[in-house]
């Protein structure tokens, strides 16, 4: 899943910290530069405005004066008065890193983010050891939304990083990390996720809410993808860290009790889930997890009391009388399974899963060709891509005798997923009842292959039509 915007501050207190301090190429004389810093620090911008004026009539080549009056027009809402005090600075001390950053933060109010950045990176030419002008025009590299442009911002905040960690620097790492974004899914290394989310976790209290919660997300989505890139031993801790970031988001508690069911952990999943509905017992997606959990530990009545209870909080809830319908179906009671889909498909017609999921328990309950057969074709006009659904009718074609049609499906089945043992399995006996040896020999052996590493594959095909109801719907 790619996560949604995000923020960084503006280091404007910085620089003016550094102006405040006497880092100018030049000082003035006499009082006016203490009377426009103490004005500064009690926040009385039209006196700082006069004293600048003041400054600047008498001394109009000085750029602490005008750097002050840019300050003074900035805060009283008069930007592009501030843009121009802050451009005539850097005219005349263009070796100064700060004019160049405050110019910079002055056309990016503007809107003007083009020139913003090239105002940072004359900075940055000047001198690199600046935290702040790397954040900033990492935040203009952010915000242009393209996969080379976040790649920089990225490079720039990692540089801000080792120069200065910071708790509000390592959430906007954590969103900006590739894995976080839809058009890059690649895996960055834990260490440094597991780095910036130590340091965010310890100085949390620094942080808007909801930049934790962005950047708890962006964890779970690497969690995610460090999971299907086969490496559960990483994708657990980051999803751990993102709880403890956002310890009451129930949402990232039901995607950990979720990612231990996907990497073969449902006893493990069964204790943080339970752990979980402590705090969030209405929660029907929890709910819905456990009896996942209790589903993959073949513990059918667990399975269903925990489905039941999210029943009585969202008795349509698609996801959940699919479940309920597959324990139906495990225990051998194909009318309630049927029975339970059918409640399911009224509160989501448009589901492909479902209507395939219909067509099992009917085969099984009333055996009802001319029925089963409407379903499935339902189901591929939703979803024509549905493999499920296509290695079913070519099932019901052979039972009903007819090889050659079961063949034409179970192909139409193959081109979309060849992996699926299921579809050999039945190419086999269609290719033997039309008596063609050679390829019903050769069907056989993908099936073994097959069979060896993948057990029990009827019924995982159809827990993954139910879960991945789950996974759309919560």
């Amino acid at each position: 899943m790619a996560s949604g915007p995000f923020s960084m501050r503006h280091f404007r207190s910085i620089v003016l910290l550094a102006i405040l301090c006497g880092t100018t190429g030049e000082r003035l004389s006499g009082q006016a530069p203490q009377q426009m810093s103490e004005a500064a620090a009690a926040n009385d911008w039209k006196l700082v405005e006069s004293l600048a004026q003041s400054v600047i009539r008498s001394h109009r080549a000085d750029p602490l004066a005008w750097t002050y009056l840019g300050f003074a027009h900035s805060h009283l809402n008069q930007p592009l008065l501030a843009a121009k005090d802050f451009e005539q600075a850097v005219r005349i001390a263009p070796e100064a890193t700060y004019s160049h950053n405050n110019y910079g933060t002055a056309l990016e109010a503007l809107g003007r983010r083009g020139g913003a950045a090239r105002q940072y990176e004359i900075s940055l030419k000047l001198d690199a050891a600046q935290p702040a002008a790397f954040v900033n025009l990492a935040r203009i590299r952010a915000a242009e939304e393209s996969p080379s442009a976040r790649r920089q911002a990225l490079s720039l905040l990692e540089h801000a990083w080792k120069l200065a960690p910071d708790a509000e620097i390592a959430a906007t790492l954590l969103q900006l990390q590739p894995c976080a974004r839809s058009e890059n899914r690649a895996t960055p290394p834990w260490v440094n996720l597991n780095e910036y989310a130590a340091n965010l976790l310890e100085w949390k209290t620094q942080v808007a809410e909801s930049t934790l919660i962005s950047a708890a997300e962006a964890l779970a989505n690497c969690g995610d993808v460090y999971q299907q890139a086969g490496h559960p031993e990483v994708a657990v801790p980051a999803m751990l860290r993102s709880i403890d970031l956002a310890p009451e988001n129930e949402l990232l508690r039901f995607r950990y009790g979720m990612l231990l069911i996907g990497t073969k952990a449902p006893k493990a999943a069964e204790i943080r889930i339970q752990e979980a509905l402590q705090l969030f017992p209405s929660s029907t997606r929890l709910w819905f997890a456990l009896g996942l959990a209790y589903f993959d530990q073949t513990m059918p009545a667990k399975a269903q009391e925990a489905f039941d209870q999210g029943l009585k909080i969202e008795p349509k809830s698609p996801p959940l009388l699919a479940y309920r319908g597959l324990t139906a179906l495990d225990q051998q009671h194909y009318s309630e399974a049927e029975s339970y889909y059918q409640k399911a498909i009224a509160a989501d017609p448009s589901s492909a899963d479902l209507h395939c999921l219909l067509a099992e328990a009917m085969e099984k309950s009333s055996g009802d060709a001319g029925q089963v057969r409407t379903e499935l074709k339902k189901a591929m006009e939703i979803d024509p891509r549905l493999v499920a659904a296509h290695i079913r009718l070519g099932r019901l074609e052979l039972n009903q005798g007819d090889a050659a049609a079961a063949v034409r499906e179970l192909k139409l089945a193959l081109a979309l997923d060849p992996s699926q043992q299921e579809i050999h399995f039945y190419l086999a006996r269609a290719y033997q009842k039309m008596h063609d040896t050679e390829h019903a020999r050769e069907e056989g052996r993908l099936c073994s292959e097959l069979q060896a590493a993948n057990r029990d594959t009827e019924r995982n095909a159809l827990k993954d039509l139910a879960r991945r109801l789950g996974q759309t719907t919560f």
